[in-house]
């Protein structure tokens, strides 16, 4: 008799697995007594012709997105247009203080959003920047750098104004995301994990990097992270699925928790396949 469900496991050989394991489980979720049931479907509130970039911000109350180049907010199912031609390329990068204030980055603009609504636009930032936090009252800026990136800040509360390179610092590899928890900076590259942890000490966090993308999640102050090996969270740095599952992590990928029916789930997106660091075999 199975009782309850007891995750998907495909690390281990399929018959060695106790009851209630399974080796993919697709379009189902979890019960609050651990039992598996189908996922409903979802209904459509609008349609876009061509999105390009989003953006979700933490308490998930308005979603930002572009469509043909213009911006605009949804909160509920109401949408807003916020700023028309605004993009023309993309990628896009984004970052928060709060749901009232939110930057992004790329599309050949870079600028901030102030109370869901409001559009200003900064001219110092230029299109080699592939990453964005906000971290103690600083816009964080990655520049790529010829395989490497330069870290570089701006001044408190002054996002257009930025310190001399001499206040920044490079990082080996090619960074894929940065954000702020806790005091801590973490940023992610291709083949590690670090952190500038609140005494400004750069401390490496793992010898296995991410995806591109949005590879790090905040809820109630702890990071959660999706990379080539799966799931982790900080502080303090956990891998929450290595030992039980192994996955392509993704080229891309977007990761996000959202909470159904009392439940809390870890949602990864991601886009073409790639190979774990922790691969069967």
């Amino acid at each position: 008799m199975i009782n309850k469900f007891l995750g998907v496991q495909n690390t281990e050989q399929p018959e060695r697995l106790p009851l209630g394991a399974l080796v993919q489980a697709d379009n189902v979720q979890i019960t609050k007594t651990g039992m598996i049931e189908h996922r409903p479907l979802e209904t459509k509130v609008f349609t876009t012709t061509n999105i390009t970039a989003s953006y979700g911000t933490d308490d998930q109350t308005v979603i930002f997105y572009v469509d043909n180049g213009s911006l605009y907010a949804m909160t509920g199912t109401s949408v807003q247009l916020l700023y028309t031609s605004l993009f023309n390329t993309t990628p896009v990068y984004w970052c928060e203080e709060s749901a009232q204030l939110v930057f992004f980055i790329g599309g050949g603009r870079a600028g901030y959003i102030k109370n869901k609504s409001e559009v200003v636009l900064l001219e110092s930032v230029n299109s080699s920047v592939i990453g964005c936090a906000y971290h103690n009252g600083m816009l964080v800026l990655a520049i790529d750098n010829n395989g490497q990136t330069f870290i570089l800040m701006s001044k408190p509360y002054e996002y257009d104004q930025y310190y001399d390179n001499e206040s920044g610092f490079f990082i080996p590899n090619r960074v894929t995301c940065l954000r702020s928890v806790s005091g801590n900076l973490i940023i992610t590259t291709l083949s590690n994990i670090y952190v500038l942890d609140v005494n400004d000490n750069l401390l490496r966090l793992a010898d296995f990097g991410t995806p591109l993308g949005k590879t790090i999640t905040v809820y109630n102050n702890v990071a959660y992270i999706w990379t080539n090996e799966g799931l982790c969270r900080f502080p303090e740095f956990e891998n929450l699925t290595k030992d039980n599952v192994s996955v392509p992590p993704g080229l891309q990928c977007c990761i996000n928790l959202f909470e159904y029916n009392g439940n809390r789930y870890a949602l990864a997106l991601t886009d073409g396949g790639g190979f774990s660091d922790n691969s069967v075999g």
